[in-house]
Formats: structure tokens, sequence, C-alpha cells
């Protein structure tokens, strides 16, 4: 269901097949994980992809122009942008898990220990 959401076509009804994706299609996948159970040994591992995830949402963006403009700039032939897309996937999630050691977390810890002390 998720892989539909990434290829909906383009067209002049657009706007209805965005919304029933976001009305439908994703209070659904968002269910299904709610009620699923983890099997032993994957909770640290779900529980470190759900930590990273903000912190690659808030530098993914800032990749995607600087790979735009690498694109656009030198057309590289496909076998270079192969290892080029693989490399900067890589450094990507490097870097967000680095931002959420160093920021987001001690952060979190931060606000969490001030805003409960007010109690």
């Amino acid at each position: 269901m998720l892989a539909l959401v990434f290829i909906m076509p383009w067209g002049s009804l657009n706007w209805l097949m965005e919304a029933l994706v976001v009305l439908i299609g994703f209070p659904l996948i968002v269910s299904l994980g709610a009620g699923s159970s983890l099997a032993p040994g994957w909770g640290k591992f779900c529980q470190i992809l759900g930590n990273l995830s903000y912190p690659l949402y808030m530098t993914h963006y800032a990749a995607i122009w600087v790979f735009g403009n690498y694109y656009t700039n030198r057309q590289p032939p496909p076998g270079e942008l192969a290892v080029i897309i693989v490399l900067g996937v890589v450094l990507l999630v490097a870097f967000a898990y680095v931002n959420m050691v160093l920021i987001d977390i001690p952060v979190r810890r931060y606000l969490l220990k001030k805003y409960l002390s007010k109690d």
C-alpha cells in the first residue's frame, strides 16, 4: 500500500488522489503499525530508527538541494550516479545520527527535565 502512495499518477484528479491517501491511506498504515507487536530483539533497533527519523527529516532537504545542484551542473553517468546516491544516503544517515546524539537527544532530555520539574 505504501508503495502505491509513491507512484500515484499525476493528472487532473491528483487533488482527489492526494486527499484520499491522506484521509484513508496514511491512517490505515498507522493503524496497521499500531496493532502489531515486535519480535524479541527488534525493540532497540526500532527505537533507534524512531529516534533517527526526526534528525533525518530535518537534514535531508538540504542534501536534496545539494544533490540536485550537482546533478544539474555535472550530469553524471549512471554508474557514477549510483555510487553518489548510495554514498550520499549513507553519509546523510550518519550525519543525522551525529545530530541525534549531539543535539536532538540532549535537547529532548533538557526540555523533559525542565518541564517535568515544574509540576
